[in-house]
């Protein structure tokens, strides 16, 4: 009997568990990455195909999420956790209809050093982005600079740049504006009444949680065991009330009351994720490289920030090995582009 021992790694960012991976650094059964990356995983052979006949509660999941752009076929991964990025905000002190909020707010002046900004570069680009009208995921290396100026510029009104500690600063009440996610938030109101948090009109940054297994794991079968007990309807319904997070099972969704089905701060509209995640999977990599070499300029700079110099600096260190990476296999697929170029010419002559 094949036995599975469970232990849970948190890494700093998708990015830096792309970065291990790909330098075979780590050995994992089982991840839990977010759709931009899947797709890179993907395409540069570090996650295997499952075997779908050893994940019988795969019929639980919502085909919708199955057909996404990052694994159009649903080969690899089995999606999890979904949503949609938005802003956290103190009632009491920003007086604006939550109607009205838009990412505009998060750039504004008044709210100096109330401000808390994400550390990941996509969540706080697509802010930039949508503050100037632009595709959220441009890929457009004119506006990325534009929106990389906006960012360098609001920085002087930011109180820090933050992953979860957001959601202490913000229930404290130390800080009154910020990026975080709809499960994350609802957990918070529930802690502190003052507390909102809404999706704006724009849009945000949608993302798709999934359950991969790496191409060097040790335990496949165990691996595939534990994914389908994660996908079992009431597994996945437990799930889904503990963490407040939308589900992709369709099976554990039909136990949640309507309150939660319809609340579109945490269950946005599904269209809207597709077109997104299909405008993410097909970011090119220059623009992505560009947006991720400018966002650790931004935040390695001197200032009065207070987030921990220690995660800063493992951030920038894993970000940058893979920006390293990511040119080499750019380069190595032009070059191997331009061999076979001479080589069809050779045989032509």
């Amino acid at each position: 009997m094949t036995k599975l021992k469970i232990f849970g790694i948190i890494h700093n960012s998708n990015e830096d568990l792309y970065t291990k991976l790909r330098l075979e650094t780590v050995n994992y059964d089982i991840i839990f990455p977010t759709d931009y990356i899947i797709k890179r995983m993907i395409d540069n052979d570090v996650v295997q195909k499952l075997n779908i006949d050893w994940l019988p509660a795969r019929k639980n999941i919502d085909p919708f999420f199955l057909s996404l752009a990052y694994d159009p076929n649903g080969e690899y991964a089995i999606p999890y956790t979904w949503g949609m990025s938005g802003i956290i905000y103190n009632k009491e002190k920003i007086k604006v209809k939550e109607e009205d909020i838009e990412w505009s707010i998060l750039f504004n002046e008044s709210y100096y050093k109330m401000i808390l900004m994400a550390i990941t570069p996509r969540d706080s680009f697509v802010a930039a982005n949508a503050y100037l009208g632009f595709d959220l995921h441009t890929t457009n290396e004119k506006e990325i600079l534009e929106s990389f100026d906006t960012l360098k510029r609001q920085k002087s009104i930011v109180q820090s740049y933050v992953m979860e500690e957001i959601l202490y600063e913000i229930k404290n009440e130390s800080a009154f504006l910020g990026i975080t996610y709809g499960g994350d938030a609802l957990n918070i109101i529930k802690q502190n009444p003052n507390i909102g948090f809404v999706i704006p009109k724009s849009g945000g940054n949608p993302f798709v949680e999934c359950m991969l297994i790496p191409k060097n794991a040790k335990n496949v079968e165990a691996a595939h065991m534990y994914i389908n007990f994660l996908t079992e309807k009431q597994v996945a319904y437990e799930n889904a009330k503990f963490t407040e997070y939308a589900t992709a099972n369709l099976a554990a969704l039909e136990l949640l009351p309507d309150e939660i089905k319809n609340d579109k701060r945490v269950y946005p509209n599904k269209e809207e994720i597709k077109v997104m995640v299909e405008h993410i999977s097909n970011l090119d990599n220059n623009s992505g490289i560009l947006m991720e070499t400018l966002w650790n300029n931004l935040i390695s700079e001197d200032g009065e920030t207070n987030f921990d110099m220690i995660l800063l600096c493992i951030i920038i260190l894993t970000t940058s090995i893979l920006l390293i990476i990511e040119l080499y296999s750019m380069y190595k697929a032009k070059c191997k582009k331009l061999e076979n170029s001479v080589s069809s010419r050779r045989r032509t002559v």
